[in-house]
């Protein structure tokens, strides 16, 4: 950057980074090649352990470094960017990505016009020829994020600019003054996953267009801050559920969510991590009262309904997830002749000196595995009620600050 970006088309590109050591030199070299005169860059580092903040102030002086003392994830890295930025356009951009020449210049063009809210980019795979990311749709009402052109060989097929529901943090752009409307990225979806949507639906109900922009081009690694495919899985489970509760109106999430997640469960039992999505039922839960509290005004009785539905998915998540048991074993010999002699007399010597043993440890294992399905299902429970309370008070507050008294209704109350 050469000097302070003045106001208008200025830019502040915002990396938040987290163990990008292997990533941020590809990132910011790319970033520094684009022909923009008007560009702040800045690197928002995760509380990295592997020099990360170091390496980009020892070689990129050029680049503004801001350190949190704890992994706030992508939304908090990118809110922490925005408040230190100087420009008025915002562009939020993963460590792992190589801008492609023009990016920026397309980038600016089709966020400028009042009526856009957010802007994103044509994303390929490393190959440079795989489409990962070409806009964005929502499946309801489970609340599937899908990227279009997904997996497609690049032809042209997507080179079109054009409205879609969602478009990735991999790389968006948003007018300073749509981001401070909007109140910048929830912090709820930490670490992250459906951040992006979350903003692009906000921004939606506010009144803008989200847009696709074709030409502003680059390639992404994808995934590259988490190794752990579990923690990904639990990520993002996590947060569709909290997406799907901030924007799917309560009688919708009863009537049509809970029966589809019902069938997602059944459906996807090989595929799914059913632990991830255990744990996820339990987290919504948490979060549930507050969320639907303070966005819908959800009265208690909307409450404690969604609070039991969950409870129910939470339930069946567990009682469909395969657990490792004892079992008595089946002796078998494949010797010619003599064979079933020899199974004959390995069932002897085990149920002389083993079967009374192990089917008492069986027993056990079963009071056990009972005992903690009990305490599981008892805290999850505790949570619950945690949460009816937590939205109690959320809607105790809302009336005292804005003067409706309990018995009346929101704009936003179901």
């Amino acid at each position: 950057m050469t000097g302070e970006p003045a106001y208008g088309r200025s830019v502040s590109v915002i990396i938040p980074a987290w163990n990008g050591c292997r990533y941020l030199p590809t990132c910011l070299d790319a970033l520094l090649a684009q022909s923009y005169p008007d560009l702040e860059i800045i690197v928002v580092d995760n509380a990295s352990v592997d020099g990360s903040a170091d390496l980009v102030v020892n070689r990129y002086p050029q680049v503004r470094v801001v350190r949190n003392r704890e992994n706030a994830g992508f939304a908090g890295g990118c809110n922490a960017g925005m408040q230190v930025a100087l420009a008025q356009i915002l562009v939020f951009l993963n460590q792992d990505t190589s801008v492609r020449p023009g990016w920026l210049e397309a980038l600016v063009e089709a966020v400028l016009p009042p009526q856009v809210g957010v802007v994103g980019c044509k994303i390929l795979y490393p190959d440079g020829k795989t489409i990962q990311h070409a806009g964005g749709w929502v499946e309801w009402p489970l609340g599937l994020a899908h990227h279009y052109g997904h997996g497609e060989q690049d032809v042209g097929q997507w080179d079109e600019s054009r409205h879609v529901a969602y478009v990735t943090g991999a790389a968006m752009a948003i007018r300073r003054e749509v981001a401070e409307r909007l109140g910048g990225l929830d912090q709820g979806f930490w670490p992250g996953y459906y951040e992006d949507v979350d903003l692009c639906f906000a921004a939606t109900e506010a009144g803008y267009d989200i847009i696709y922009a074709p030409e502003a081009l680059l390639v992404h690694s994808e995934t590259t801050s988490v190794s752990d495919w579990r923690a990904i899985s639990r990520a993002s489970q996590r947060s569709r559920l909290r997406f799907v509760l901030k924007h799917l109106a309560p009688d919708r999430f009863l009537a049509e969510f809970v029966p589809a997640e019902h069938a997602y469960q059944q459906a996807t039992a090989e595929e799914l991590d059913r632990g991830s999505l255990s744990s996820a039922y339990v987290e919504a839960m948490s979060v549930a009262g507050a969320v639907l509290a303070r966005r819908w005004r959800a009265r208690e009785e909307t409450v404690n309904q969604v609070l039991s539905s969950l409870l129910q998915l939470y339930l069946d998540s567990c009682s469909g997830s395969a657990r490792p048991s004892l079992r008595e074993y089946h002796f078998r010999s494949s010797l010619p002749v003599v064979g079933q002699l020899v199974a004959g007399l390995r069932r002897l010597w085990y149920g002389v000196a083993a079967r009374w043993a192990v089917r008492d440890l069986i027993q056990q294992q079963e009071a056990l595995n009972q005992s903690q399905q009990a305490i599981n299902e008892q805290l999850v429970r505790s949570m619950a009620c945690l949460s009816r309370e937590l939205a109690r008070l959320e809607l105790r507050l809302g009336s005292e600050s804005t003067g409706v008294g309990s018995g009346d209704t929101g704009s936003k109350r179901q």
